[in-house]
């Protein structure tokens, strides 16, 4: 009896943290919007995030990248930031935002300072 009453009290606790949703807040977004030479707003287009600790193997591989996103119609990137990507033992950090084309080249690049709680919009203007 004691077994039994232990073994449902562990399933019941592993039912309700299964049933939970573990993702961390959003703290900041970023906007990117991705213009050509012309001004003229990008959709469809990958725009990969990093780290300014990943940022010199940025120019070598996307796999450094800590996030990527698809320009919506308008051009514009969301980036939903998690305590996470702002390095919780900071007050701001700076995060770089790149676009390149299928030979790993940058396209365009661009980098903005975030702080919790910051909402965000800058340009990425692609050079090719």
């Amino acid at each position: 009896m004691k077994k039994g009453f232990i073994f449902a009290a562990l399933a019941l606790v592993v039912m309700l943290f299964a049933s939970c949703n573990f993702a961390l807040p959003t703290k900041a977004t970023v906007n990117v919007t991705v213009k050509s030479k012309l001004g003229i707003p990008q959709s469809g287009i990958v725009v990969y995030m990093f780290s300014a600790d990943n940022w010199e193997g940025a120019y070598s591989d996307v796999d450094f990248a800590s996030a990527r996103v698809v320009t919506e119609d308008d051009g514009v990137a969301v980036f939903n930031l998690s305590v996470v990507d702002l390095e919780l033992l900071d007050d701001q950090t700076t995060l770089y935002f790149a676009v390149f084309d299928n030979e790993g080249d940058i396209r365009g690049s661009t980098a903005v300072t975030v702080k919790k709680g910051d909402n965000k919009r800058v340009d990425l203007t692609l050079d090719k």
